[in-house]
């Protein structure tokens, strides 16, 4: 899968389906680990995919996830917008495809925040990140908090959208 420059648009909440507590009963939640040794699985957060040691302990990495060639990636968490991106792959999508494209887009976010209006550090006494008031309006997190918790595909808008954590 080649590397891909980003076309981030800002979309309204009606332009995606919005997550429900059905949707975590009535569709599929593909989840995320890594798989170590010493620890048995652990969650697999973000940044991880940095990592090629970790890359390599990522569970089922080759399983096909999702079928079609083009998918738009729905972003709004830890962000004050939401965000599309559009990822292409003509073998369709790996669970180690996800991860990677993932990471890639939640950087271009933050490195764009940061060019925009720098980092506006923590709070006193928390390690919590104050928020930013740049193009994504990031807020409470760094990325290296971010957990993948799963993702849901809605086939019908080719739209993938994730359960992140911290």
């Amino acid at each position: 899968m080649e590397k891909q420059k980003f076309k981030i648009r800002l979309i309204d909440k009606e332009d995606f389906h919005n997550l429900s507590g059905d949707d975590l009963y009535t569709r599929t939640v593909h989840e995320f680990f890594r798989d170590t040794e010493e620890y048995g699985k652990m969650s697999w957060y973000v940044e991880y995919y940095a990592y090629e040691d970790y890359r390599e302990e990522l569970c089922d990495p080759e399983e096909i996830l999702i079928m079609d060639e083009q998918v738009d990636f729905i972003i709004n968490y830890p962000l004050s917008v939401d965000v599309q991106i559009t990822f292409n792959n003509k073998a369709g999508f790996r669970r180690i495809d996800i991860v990677r494209c993932l990471y890639e887009v939640y950087k271009y976010i933050y490195d764009e925040e940061t060019k925009a209006v720098g980092d506006p550090g923590t709070y006193e006494r928390l390690y919590n990140r104050r928020q930013s008031y740049g193009p994504y309006g990031i807020w409470g997190h760094y990325m290296n908090d971010l957990r993948l918790e799963g993702m849901i595909y809605f086939p019908d808008k080719k739209q993938v959208q994730f359960l992140i954590g911290s």
